[in-house]
């Protein structure tokens, strides 16, 4: 299904939204929006559509404009997944360095795509790390979100040019010196280990407790 943006100009744009055949919620959740004709509903952003329409009453709209042969709104995958207009697994991309986290849902879930992009990072090449400071950023997102980068990079790194694959393997290599050193902490350092086997343990034992011996 194409989900080409519409514009003011294109065929239809002067069309009335009541002429669409939507039903009475979705005709009243756009006048809501202010829209009253295609023309006015091509300037609405696709989010917005997305938050004051819902999933029932977008999939409406999507459906009168494409049976009508109207442009739909441009939507992301996560969206068009969820609307049930396109399967997950054949929006598959495989990762490589430049590609957006975003195109990489549902293997990167929406909560860590915003949050990689709080932190300026929207392609994989921006979240590769390039030094130990840079993996104790990415680790204070949790241990499984960070397995989950590790994976996205070794794929991408079968995917590099040569000009970014010493800076994708670098990466790759000091994330699994930092999951693989047993006792890590989102400090950076490896908690001590005492013979009972518990981290952090004090090597002597307190007055009170060698009391008690």
């Amino acid at each position: 299904m194409d989900t080409a943006s519409s514009l003011p100009d294109s065929p239809g744009a002067s069309l009335p939204v009541s002429a669409l055949g939507l039903g009475p919620i979705t005709l009243s959740r756009l006048r809501r929006l202010d829209v009253t004709d295609c023309a006015q509903l091509a300037e609405v952003a696709p989010e917005d559509l997305w938050r004051c329409l819902g999933r029932a009453c977008l999939v409406d709209l999507m459906g009168c404009l494409s049976a009508r042969g109207l442009p739909l709104p441009v939507l992301n995958h996560h969206q068009l997944c969820r609307l049930g207009l396109a399967d997950p697994q054949a929006l598959a991309v495989v990762p490589h360095p430049d590609v957006t986290f975003e195109t990489l849902w549902p293997r990167v879930s929406r909560v860590l795509c915003a949050t990689l992009a709080e932190r300026g990072f929207d392609t994989v090449i921006e979240a590769v790390p390039r030094n130990e400071d840079e993996v104790r950023l990415l680790y204070r997102l949790g241990k499984s979100n960070l397995r989950v980068l590790l994976e996205v990079f070794e794929e991408a790194l079968n995917e590099s040019p040569p000009e970014t694959r010493a800076v994708v393997a670098n990466g790759v290599s000091l994330i699994h010196g930092w999951i693989d050193t047993p006792g890590r902490t989102r400090r950076g350092r490896s908690a001590p280990r005492m013979p009972g086997g518990r981290a952090g343990q004090a090597a002597n034992p307190s007055p009170a407790s060698a009391g008690k011996a």
